[in-house]
């Protein structure tokens, strides 16, 4: 918790999700609380355009996961999505109540 901000906290409080903007596109993310199939990119509206999954390596609590994921989209975004499974999702659908980053 201490690693969001204060806008990431609250969402994450409750919804069980937090959103990040991605440091090469400005895209939007949304990360639910899971440990795998939990990246959602979302479009300004908050629909959800395109489903990711991309975990580190190793046996890790949900959380920390998570946080990996945030940190990975934030200074590695390219990095990340290069390595990450892009999977079927429901686009178009809306976050549940995504919040305007």
């Amino acid at each position: 918790m201490e690693n969001l901000n204060a806008s990431q906290r609250a969402q994450f409080r409750e919804h069980e999700y937090f959103e990040v903007r991605g440091g090469t596109t400005g895209k939007r993310y949304s990360i639910r609380r899971s440990s795998s199939l939990n990246v959602d990119e979302l479009n300004e509206s908050g629909a959800i355009v395109a489903c990711w999954c991309f975990i580190p390596d190793g046996y890790l609590p949900v959380e920390d996961v998570m946080l990996a994921q945030k940190i990975a989209l934030e200074l590695f975004e390219d990095d990340a999505l290069s390595v990450a499974r892009r999977f079927s999702c429901r686009a178009g659908r809306i976050a549940r109540d995504s919040l305007a980053a």
